[in-house]
């Protein structure tokens, strides 16, 4: 219970004032006073203070049909403050909010004590039913179930309806990785395509291994061009540890089509927002569709990597250094794969993808 400010992203420099307290059946309310503009600081107090009275003496809150509590939606909730709050404490902050947007449609305009469990079942049921395989679905409900756990810390909500729903049983261990046919076919529509900045991104997830966040992110600084390599930092791999990636000759070609050396600090640039791409997943289902290639997704070319690799004779311990996996100490201790290995594998996979390249001519 309490006097307190809310700022939106929206309204920057201004806010409103609201009384925060419990009603009769334990739910938190949010009463509004004013915006920062329209009432000073010491008339809110003052206003407070009359509430937290009728409160006290049972006059307040008003009636059910008068009170109009102003919880956001959940999609307000999700855009103005998850987002804010998980952008430097969870990398895919960006890719929580794209799926909010497009997979949580149902629940993304009711307030969030509106939302029950079994609306989040029904969400959770129909996005399998969609086709999206189970591992998608699910993480659509971890998204739902970690905004709502951010508003119950918030005191915004008493509890968390999405907690104790059951995941969908996942079976992740699927071979999606492309004939020469199919890689034929893919490349062919890559290189033709006229959308050629995703064209790009996805020739460089294919040469480089990469995972598409590293790949979005990739800056020009990164790049060492005279010894060929991409040093990754830190902050944008998945074990937290910077990692080198050796540019073959089909990433070297991607560098040279690139316009954006010394304009931009990004490699890849979305032309009509100037700013780097954020999802490219609509752009992507097309090529795939128009390759014949459905069943592939953007993850999937990291792994058309390893399999390139392991059917060129490769073994497991540097296809793993190539794609940044990380290894048990014991098998650290009895193996290390130096910088020109790394470039060796690497190339391999460059001159399979050429030699299909000539194939889709």
């Amino acid at each position: 219970m309490g006097l307190y400010i809310e700022v939106r992203a929206a309204s920057p420099g201004q806010g409103t004032f609201y009384w925060r307290y419990r009603d009769s059946q334990g739910i938190t309310r949010h009463e509004r006073i004013g915006r920062t503009d329209e009432v000073t600081l010491e008339q809110a107090r003052n206003k407070a203070r009359e509430l937290r009275a009728q409160w006290t003496l049972g006059t307040f809150p008003k009636a059910p049909q008068q009170d109009k509590p102003e919880i956001p939606t959940f999609g307000e909730f999700a855009r103005e403050t998850y987002g804010p709050a998980m952008k430097l404490r969870k990398r895919s902050w960006q890719r929580d909010l794209d799926l909010v947007r497009l997979r949580l449609g149902d629940i993304v305009d009711k307030r969030l004590e509106e939302i029950t469990k079994l609306d989040l079942v029904k969400l959770h049921n129909k996005l399998r039913e969609s086709g999206l395989a189970a591992a998608t679905s699910n993480h659509g409900l971890k998204v739902a179930r970690q905004v709502l756990a951010l508003a119950v810390s918030l005191e915004i909500l008493e509890k968390n309806v999405a907690v104790g729903i059951p995941m969908f049983p996942e079976n992740n261990i699927q071979d999606r990785s492309l004939s020469p046919e199919e890689l034929a076919r893919l490349l062919r529509v890559l290189k033709t395509d006229k959308n050629r900045n995703v064209c790009r991104i996805a020739l460089w997830l294919l040469a480089t291994g990469c995972r598409y966040h590293e790949a979005l992110n990739a800056e020009w600084s990164q790049l060492d061009l005279y010894n060929s390599v991409w040093k990754v930092p830190s902050q944008l791999t998945k074990t937290n540890a910077s990692r080198v990636i050796p540019l073959n000759d089909v990433a070297l070609e991607v560098i040279a089509e690139l316009d954006t050396k010394d304009k931009y600090p990004f490699l890849f640039i979305n032309p009509r927002t100037k700013k780097p791409y954020a999802n490219i997943h609509k752009v992507w289902e097309r090529l795939r569709s128009d390759a014949d290639v459905k069943h592939c997704r953007l993850h999937d070319l990291r792994h058309q990597v390893g399999a390139i690799a392991a059917n060129s004779g490769e073994s497991l311990w540097v296809i793993s250094k190539l794609l940044g996996h990380t290894q048990s100490k014991t098998s650290e201790r009895y193996s290390a794969v130096s910088t020109p290995t790394l470039v060796n594998a690497s190339n391999t996979v460059a001159r399979v993808i050429q030699e299909a390249m000539k194939k889709s001519a």
